[in-house]
């Protein structure tokens, strides 16, 4: 092993402690050049110290005094040194005071020793005196606010003139229901136009957009609150647009069947085979599928027949669709029709098909009578032995409900619901 002197082993450490701090310097110098003050602080003058005390107390009592509400407020100063005392109703006015204080020119630093006034007397009096001169302004104000009430009350009157005129609006080809909504708008329109009228001449256009954004959300709560409410009465508009039902329609609505009674401004009403009162909702109307046997008074039945199958039944199967034909209420054009829907080891299935005017014959009278004349040609008993004669569907027919009936009973129905309807008779979808 190599031996090292001594002094060349204090060389080295000595070198490697220089190293050292020269890397030490290096990094902290920059921190103490950062910390360091750029500038000295102010100082403050001897020489040519500007106004005297006596005069930036005068200057600061002067302007309290004009502001009107720091007249209680003592000042006192001392070598430029700015003491307040005495006792305000608000800490605004504290500070206020603070601040001209410090903005006095020769002021060095400013000192409060103000306190706030419990005192119910002085707090009240400020407020009294507020709406004292709230109400003097007001007073002032009659006169222009009179005017701004005559100018909307013109314009309301001017909307309800032209609404009222009914020979005007009974030119446009709307139903009630849809004038009626046209004439509120109309009033509407004029009341808001009266509204900014009047807000103009007072000065108080701003307060428009407020009163518009606070209808706006007060109209979004509400909207949400009676959801279903609007969603009727919106659906019960476009209904009584597009009028897809009259009244003593026979519709299939969904699957609710019956006659049409009315439509209200929320919901359409019917009457049903049993004589009920059905009441569906015009949302679920206006959603719903829509069968209206109505529309065309031409309607086909149809029943089935199990005959034997000895024989050649053309001979009677012919006497059966010229029969159907005879049968009161029955069409000739489209003519009555059948068809063999099963055959089995010892039978024939038949579906024989007739059309009806249902405004001269029940589809149900029809239907049973005719029914009645083709079992009996193919299943004659006792002295009915012979041929049925069209006389004989006649008889069962007349049993059934006939159409002029079931007006009659629609019309008394309607008669006696007094709410409004939004239908009109002449009108009909296409």
């Amino acid at each position: 092993m190599a031996f090292t002197p001594p002094s060349t082993l204090r060389s080295r450490l000595r070198d490697f402690a220089v190293a050292a701090v020269l890397v030490i310097a290096a990094a902290v110098g920059p921190t103490f050049a950062q910390d360091a003050p750029a500038e000295p602080p102010a100082k403050i003058a001897v020489e040519n110290r500007g106004p005297g005390d006596a005069a930036i107390a005068a200057r600061i009592r002067e302007v309290l005094t004009a502001i009107g509400e720091h007249e209680r407020i003592g000042v006192r100063v001392d070598g430029g040194v700015v003491t307040l005392t005495g006792r305000v109703v608000d800490k605004g006015n504290a500070a206020e005071a603070e601040k001209i204080a410090a903005r006095t020119e020769g002021v060095v630093t400013v000192r409060s020793e103000i306190a706030v006034d419990t005192s119910v007397s002085r707090r009240l009096q400020p407020v009294v005196d507020r709406m004292i001169q709230r109400f003097w302004a007001y007073v002032e104000q009659a006169p222009l606010f009179l005017v701004a009430v005559a100018v909307l009350a013109a314009f309301v009157a001017a909307g309800n003139w032209l609404a009222g005129r009914a020979a005007l609006w009974q030119r446009l080809p709307l139903n009630p229901f849809v004038t009626d909504l046209l004439l509120q708008v109309v009033r509407l329109v004029f009341a808001g136009m009266g509204l900014v009228t009047a807000l103009d001449i007072l000065g108080a256009t701003a307060l428009l957009g407020t009163i518009v954004g606070a209808a706006g959300i007060f109209g979004l709560a509400v909207g949400f609150a009676v959801k279903d409410t609007v969603e009727n009465y919106v659906a019960s508009i476009m209904l009584s647009l597009r009028q897809p039902f009259r009244p003593n329609d026979h519709v299939l609505i969904g699957d609710k069947e019956g006659r049409v009674l009315k439509l209200t401004s929320r919901a359409t009403m019917m009457l049903t085979a049993d004589g009920n009162h059905l009441r569906i909702p015009n949302a679920e109307v206006f959603k719903a599928t829509i069968l209206n046997y109505s529309t065309n008074p031409q309607r086909r039945f149809e029943f089935d027949l199990t005959i034997e199958s000895t024989g050649d039944p053309t001979a009677r199967l012919q006497e059966a669709v010229r029969l159907l034909g005879e049968i009161s209420g029955t069409l000739a054009d489209p003519g009555p029709s059948l068809e063999i829907r099963e055959i089995g080891k010892a039978t024939i299935t038949i579906r024989f098909y007739a059309w009806v005017d249902t405004r001269r014959q029940s589809l149900e009278g029809a239907r049973s009578a005719a029914i009645v004349a083709v079992r009996r040609l193919f299943f004659p008993e006792g002295p009915r032995a012979a041929v049925p004669t069209p006389a004989d569907a006649d008889g069962i027919a007349a049993i059934a409900e006939d159409p002029a009936r079931q007006r009659e009973r629609v019309e008394k129905a309607r008669a006696k619901d007094g709410t409004r309807d939004l239908l009109t008779p002449k009108a009909r979808e296409a």
